[in-house]
């Protein structure tokens, strides 16, 4: 066997060993081969990285030399292919086709380009951001003027999608067998069988020791409640019950990402909040009592910050790096103990106790839907309320003050983020250390995770023991992580591209150590050209911009071509332009989530089959005002309502009070009046007024769209008359289906 100038036959190794040095010979030889391995792994190293450079430069070889490397490119594309991370997960019983797959390894993030220009949304957002920053009437012509130019010249972005995919995309939203959603750790995509999921859910909710069944939507009373709560502590809290209470309430909404990485992949139970009578309460709160943690040697902020605290350490031979994890923390928080700890702590910062009442409404008023059914949690916290996090880490420090004062275990240090601790000790009492922490508080029960190969992961940091003892550090990835990021070709603005590779070549800046920089940096550079987003070029200082004047940003859909011209535009009177995506992949699924129709506000639709519609807005949710609506019909009060003036003038005038359409989903006041004119110059109407007082300059933009609006009605249905006739069995069937 040859390689490189050394040459070993078995005859010559076999007399070797007959000789007193024959093993210095061998370890001379293994340090040999183990250095050639080494060059041979940069080679490859630089080989790999060179893919897209040598195809472009083969004009200096030969024909056939071309076509051989060719050849051997390709070959070794198809191996690294090969062993690229399962970044689409089908756990269902059917095969999903090539397309299919395609989709979904881009993304539920990526952003298809828009298929058609969303020019309501943009007017709405550009006379939004000129009233709220007061722009003046001379320079909001001249912007309006600006902007309708744009948009009258402008064309759809080239797709990056193919026909093939967008119709794969629509199979998927009608197959209600198959649920799409994300996993719980590593960005994966993962396709489920509907029937499993809801039963692993069912499951979770069979848990009686966390959640109990109620037969009633408990919404209507927490708000309540809520409302009764804020007035009552307003004046001394300086409380803005209209900040604090949300004008639509929804009930919150349970749903599950799977966890892949454990065996029968359970689902860990997430419940939103948002829109929920205590969700902006809660949020309120959150602020108010983060100052309130974050006081020990303990608390980690975040993984810089542990970073910091752990690269100075030397451990002792006899010292171990373990991991205590607590199972379930936010499930299993005694809720009634956590309030006595706030109130505790808010006495002793000389704050008002009223705060800790507050809190207590929060944390026992909690519910959840699922599936047109309601829950009460029994006892611990919600994981998606915004105050969780702040509430867990005051009970747990709490917690970690009793544990770590005990005088027979003391470790070397101990780290916490949330529900998961990074501790050294003595390696003979880390058995006695788990029974100390489990024998505090019933309900906290950790488990233990003990250094793997001179090695413990914590947070996204592996911490590596080194032969002196000292500890390295570096980027952590979990077996399931796919090195996914957001897709260089999704339809999103080229800063927020960018951005991704430099949030990841920061983070190797800052969590690396100088043995394990540079391998990292080249991991991030691999997986942002298999992203097919930018690799940065080096770090830059940060040059001072020159002062602007602070002006509220505007919000507009990314149009590639359209909306940065109009963000140009904006720049003229010191607007800034923030871009969101237009529709993402997940957008396009079916919602993981429970959702109750026209539960929420915004604008909606009302036709008559003479041709003409109704166009409102409420703040409300659509399904309340149109039973307000039916009211007024039923009782004949056509001084009030516009709609009931309209159904009563003739008696073919028969409104669709059962199709009510909703043109946009809006929470906010001055959108929701912008958005109402806008489609009230699209539609033929009978509303008595405009409302909001929309320039002339978009009419000719607007007379454009006009002509593409359709008319959703179907055929004739005498409602006025079904009302008159059996009013209570009318509503009762509405109530029913808008529940």
């Amino acid at each position: 066997m040859c390689m490189g100038r050394v040459c070993l036959s078995s005859e010559n190794f076999f007399e070797n060993t007959k000789s007193d040095g024959y093993i210095q010979h061998v370890e001379q030889l293994l340090l040999h081969f183990q250095r050639l391995g080494c060059n041979m792994s940069i080679k490859l190293h630089y080989l790999h990285s060179d893919l897209d450079y040598f195809p472009e430069n083969l004009g200096d070889l030969s024909q056939e030399q071309g076509e051989r490397f060719q050849q051997d490119i390709r070959a070794m594309e198809n191996s690294r292919a090969t062993q690229s991370p399962v970044t689409v997960v089908n756990l269902s019983k059917q095969t999903l086709d090539k397309q299919t797959v395609e989709i979904l390894k881009k993304g539920l993030n990526f952003a298809p380009a828009p298929s058609k220009l969303p020019f309501e949304d943009i007017i709405c957002n550009v006379e939004e951001c000129l009233h709220k920053n007061h722009v003046t009437k001379e320079e909001s012509e001249a912007i309006r003027q600006d902007v309708s130019y744009v948009l009258r010249r402008s064309k759809l972005p080239q797709q990056n999608i193919s026909r093939q995919e967008s119709v794969a995309l629509k199979h998927l939203r009608n197959n209600e067998d198959l649920t799409v959603l994300r996993a719980d750790k590593g960005n994966a995509t993962v396709v489920m069988d509907t029937s499993d999921y809801d039963s692993k859910i069912t499951e979770i909710l069979a848990d009686n020791s966390v959640y109990k069944k109620v037969n009633k939507d408990p919404t209507s009373k927490v708000l309540t409640e809520t409302k009764l709560l804020i007035n009552k502590y307003s004046s001394k809290l300086n409380l803005d019950i209209k900040s604090l209470v949300p004008s639509c309430s929804k009930p919150p909404k349970l749903y599950g990402l799977p966890k892949i990485h454990k065996q029968d992949v359970p689902l860990r139970p997430i419940v939103s909040q948002i829109d929920s009578p205590t969700y902006k309460l809660a949020k309120f709160l959150s602020k108010i009592l983060s100052p309130l943690r974050g006081h020990t040697k303990s608390f980690v902020k975040d993984s810089y910050q542990f970073v910091n605290d752990i690269k100075h350490l030397k451990l002792t031979d006899n010292d171990i790096m373990v991991s205590f994890d607590v199972q379930s923390l936010f499930t299993n928080l005694p809720v009634l103990d956590c309030i006595e700890i706030v109130r505790g702590k808010l006495k002793d910062n000389k704050m008002p106790i009223e705060y800790a009442e507050l809190l207590k409404h929060c944390l026992t008023s909690g519910y959840l839907m699922w599936k047109d059914e309601f829950y009460i949690q029994v006892d611990g916290v919600a994981i998606g309320s915004p105050v969780s996090p702040v509430v867990a880490d005051i009970f747990m420090e709490d917690f970690e003050v009793r544990a770590l004062s005990s005088p027979t275990i003391r470790p070397l240090i101990y780290k916490r983020y949330v529900d998961d601790t990074f501790t050294i000790l003595n390696k003979n009492k880390t058995s006695a250390f788990l029974n100390h922490l489990n024998s505090i508080n019933n309900k906290i029960q950790f488990t233990i995770e003990l250094e793997a190969n001179n090695s413990l992961a914590f947070l996204d940091i592996l911490v590596i023991r080194n032969p002196d003892n000292t500890l390295g550090h570096t980027v952590y990835r979990k077996p399931t992580h796919t090195d996914r990021y957001l897709n260089g070709k999704s339809h999103h603005h080229p800063v927020q591209l960018a951005t991704v590779g430099k949030s990841l070549l920061q983070r190797a800046q800052h969590l690396c150590d100088a043995d394990h920089l540079e391998a990292e940096l080249q991991h991030v550079r691999r997986a942002l050209t298999i992203n097919s987003l930018p690799v940065p070029r080096q770090h830059r200082k940060n040059q001072m911009k020159p002062p602007t004047v602070e002006r509220q940003p505007a919000i507009l859909p990314y149009v590639k071509g359209v909306t940065d011209r109009i963000g140009n535009i904006l720049k003229k009177v010191s607007i800034k332009t923030i871009y969101k995506p237009h529709k993402k992949v997940s957008q396009f699924l079916r919602p993981i989530k429970s959702n109750i129709p026209l539960q929420q506000a915004g604008v909606y639709k009302l036709d008559c089959d003479c041709g003409l519609s109704y166009i409102g807005q409420t703040k409300r949710s659509i399904g309340t005002r149109v039973r307000e609506h039916i009211s007024d019909v039923r009782n004949r009060r056509a001084s009030k309502s516009a709609v009931c003036e309209h159904a009563l003038d003739k008696p073919g005038h028969y409104i669709r009070f059962d199709k009510p359409q909703i043109l946009a989903r809006e929470d906010r006041y001055i959108p929701r009046l912008i958005r109402k004119a806008i489609e009230i110059k699209k539609h033929p109407n009978f509303n008595r007024e405009d409302g909001w007082n929309l320039s002339n300059t978009w009419d000719p933009l607007l007379k454009n769209i006009k002509s593409h609006v359709r008319d959703h009605t179907t055929g004739p249905r005498d409602t006025v008359s079904a009302f008159c006739r059996h009013p209570e069995r009318y509503e009762r069937q509405l109530r029913n289906r808008w529940r």
